[in-house]
């Protein structure tokens, strides 16, 4: 639909939609369009219609409340885009409760888990593929990257810094469209290097480099898909002996943040890392350490070494 089409590129102009959040938003606004009467469009749909689609979410489709808050979202700012653009003088949508999402702790690994991982993949080091794997594994846990971050990185967003000798500045363009520079650890930056030397046999003969840092010949997007890095990780996850439920992209990111809240990190430079929006989002992490914590008071605090 033309209607959906402008609002999608209104959202990515103005609100700087990523990639996948306006694949969302159109696959939702055209799911919420085939539930409507023939004849019934954007411009004469009501709260009656509505009220159909939002119960049909939970009653019919079983979505999850986080799903059903975003497809909610992805209604409720094109009814304002509607009348924004004068196509609508009412909000069908804005009576719908936004849905109760119960307080989810992020999946972590442990550090061991972290470890096992690795140290698989070190045992089969000379393989082109299992280079390229353990390089990936290293940049998104060694700079706590998003999957979609990682994936997309292009070899110009490395920089060099003479504040980091051993180590290289990411330059990341994350969620609407905000820079960060993220520090990439020392050894994870060797893992890239070597990496680096193989990279050219990931691109098709003849074909140009279009200087995705992990291009992917066999993907249409030219670089590995965030889907292909997670099947490549269930493998791993199988291999190191590490529960697969457990080892997905995003707990590789969760873990990154964990482990440098237990190693002391104040929570605004994780904060910066991540890049993050609100420091909120940054505190769920302070659930995950408590048992750390009292580590932590019970044998280093002073009272640890005294009797009584």
């Amino acid at each position: 639909m033309h209607i959906i089409d402008d609002f999608l590129t209104t959202m990515v102009a103005d609100r700087g939609f990523a990639a996948n959040t306006e694949e969302a938003y159109r696959h939702d606004l055209e799911e919420f369009f085939d539930t409507l009467p023939h004849g019934v469009g954007a411009e004469s749909f009501t709260r009656h219609h509505a009220d159909a689609w939002f119960a049909s979410l939970s009653s019919v489709h079983h979505y999850a409340p986080s799903t059903m808050a975003r497809k909610l979202s992805a209604i409720r700012q094109f009814c304002l885009y509607l009348i924004e653009a004068e196509l609508r003088s009412d909000h069908p949508c804005d009576h719908l409760p936004m849905p109760k999402q119960a307080k989810i702790l992020p999946h972590t690994l442990s550090v061991q888990d972290i470890e096992r991982l690795l140290n698989v993949l070190l045992t089969q080091c000379d393989e082109p593929l299992i280079i390229r794997t353990y390089a990936m594994l290293h940049v998104l846990y060694g700079a706590g990257l998003r999957v979609s971050e990682m994936v997309g990185l292009k070899q110009a967003q490395i920089q060099h810094s003479p504040m980091i000798p051993e180590g290289v500045l990411l330059h990341i363009r994350g969620k609407g469209n905000k820079d960060r520079l993220v520090p990439l650890h020392p050894r994870s930056w060797q893992a890239v290097q070597h990496y680096l030397t193989l990279r050219p046999q990931f691109i098709k003969h003849g074909a140009r480099d279009a200087g995705w840092l992990f291009p992917s010949e066999r993907a249409a997007a030219g670089h590995i898909t965030r889907q292909g890095f997670g099947q490549i990780l269930k493998q791993l996850a199988y291999e190191a002996d590490v529960d697969p439920q457990r080892v997905h992209p995003h707990a590789l990111r969760h873990s990154f943040a964990t482990h440098l809240l237990e190693g002391g990190v104040d929570l605004r430079s994780i904060q910066s890392l991540l890049g993050h929006a609100s420091i909120s989002t940054t505190e769920r992490y302070t659930h995950l350490t408590g048992q750390h914590l009292k580590d932590v008071v019970r044998t280093k605090h002073p009272l640890a070494r005294t009797k009584g």
